[in-house]
């Protein structure tokens, strides 16, 4: 903005004299942006649309070993997993654009050991898929965790987890009720 002001103070500058400015000053051509969010009615919402852990059981159908097929069934693979050999989950994360703004945003997504893996999505498709094959299982996602695209929609579905949490459902069901007792104690008193 002090570049802006600096080179066009005191004359009449047009939209396309700031954007210019910002292209100067960032490095990068971000007409990309102005023509979405300032020449368009395009609205931006991201969302983690779902998140799936699913068991791996081990090499199952024909493979080619050493110049041989050989055939893993789905028997021998089950009875190894429960076995007690070393468990894998395949973990997919599906992220999906719903509104028409094309931004790139960041995604953090959490594993059961505490890890998080960051990832960037440039958002030009309409969904994007992530996927993880090891010992852990993904148990939460986010897009845009440090909220740079505050031209967001709908910030309530950009996370999800695995797990449920019922505590934010409990405190507004004692309130209902509470409100819910009040008004029939009332109503009683007065009839």
């Amino acid at each position: 903005m002090r570049t802006y002001q600096q080179e066009w103070r005191y004359r009449h500058p047009s939209t396309q004299d700031f954007i210019n400015v910002v292209n100067q000053v960032s490095g990068r051509d971000m007409d990309w942006f102005f023509q979405q969010f300032f020449y368009n009615s395009n609205r931006a919402d991201y969302e983690v649309a779902s998140i799936w852990n699913l068991p791996l059981y081990g090499k199952t159908g024909i493979y080619d070993e050493g110049g041989k097929k050989v055939y893993y069934s789905l028997q021998s693979a089950l009875k190894a997993y429960k076995a007690g050999k070393k468990k894998q989950y395949r973990s997919t994360v599906v992220i999906r654009r719903l509104g028409g703004a094309k931004a790139q945003v960041g995604i953090s997504i959490r594993f059961d050991n505490g890890k998080v893996v960051h990832e960037h999505w440039d958002g030009q498709y309409r969904w994007t898929r992530y996927n993880f094959d090891g010992p852990n299982k993904v148990v939460s996602a986010v897009v845009d965790p440090s909220r740079k695209l505050v031209l967001d929609a709908d910030y309530t579905n950009n996370s999800r987890t695995t797990k449920e949490h019922t505590l934010f459902a409990a405190k507004w069901y004692i309130r209902w009720i509470f409100w819910i007792e009040n008004l029939f104690f009332s109503a009683g008193f007065f009839s």
